[in-house]
């Protein structure tokens, strides 16, 4: 949860490649995942759609220190 906008939480998810994170999206969905996502959705105030951002670790752009 951010403490500096309290109605919003963050959920993350760490994939090796990005490959990997758009499998996630078009491969990898079960029919108990829609379902969990449509009961996430219900939740939300009226007229209004989830968030979504994308963020790149910072950290695993940097060449490890032996390169």
């Amino acid at each position: 949860r951010d403490v500096s906008e309290p109605s919003l939480y963050v959920e993350t998810f760490t994939v090796a490649i990005w490959h990997e994170h758009l499998r996630q999206h078009l491969e990898r969905g079960t029919v108990w995942d829609r379902e969990l996502e449509a009961a996430a959705r219900a939740l939300t105030m009226d007229g209004t759609e989830p968030v979504v951002r994308h963020l790149i670790w910072a950290e695993a752009m940097r060449p490890s220190p032996d390169q």
